[in-house]
């Protein structure tokens, strides 16, 4: 029984179909995930200015909701745009997101 449910098995991971993801052609193709570290918040009156700072040394702002409750050190997710170059100095962020904090990264480590 476990030889026939093996052949089975094989057989179906051979004859499935595999297509490679679709290319970044038309409006997506200058988008890009980026992660970065809050470095600095700005409070204004109904705006906060964040800056995130990212691996390679970077730093990006947006405005954010001063409800967002931004905070220094949080994780930023953000989608980029950028603008058909490749100089990265030009990029803008479409949309960021609160990932979370690095104070939470310790339950990864060893």
């Amino acid at each position: 029984m476990k030889k026939l449910l093996v052949v089975v098995l094989t057989i179906m991971m051979i004859a499935t179909p595999v297509s490679a993801a679709p290319t970044t052609d038309g409006e997506c193709k200058d988008l890009y995930p980026l992660t970065g570290i809050v470095t600095e918040v700005e409070h204004m009156e109904d705006t906060d200015l964040i800056t995130m700072t990212t691996a390679n040394g970077n730093q990006f702002s947006w405005y954010a909701d001063a409800e967002d409750c931004w905070s220094i050190n949080d994780l930023a997710s953000c989608i980029m745009n950028s603008n058909g170059t490749d100089e990265v100095y030009d990029d803008e962020i479409v949309d960021a997101h609160y990932t979370g904090t690095l104070d939470q990264l310790s339950q990864y480590t060893a």
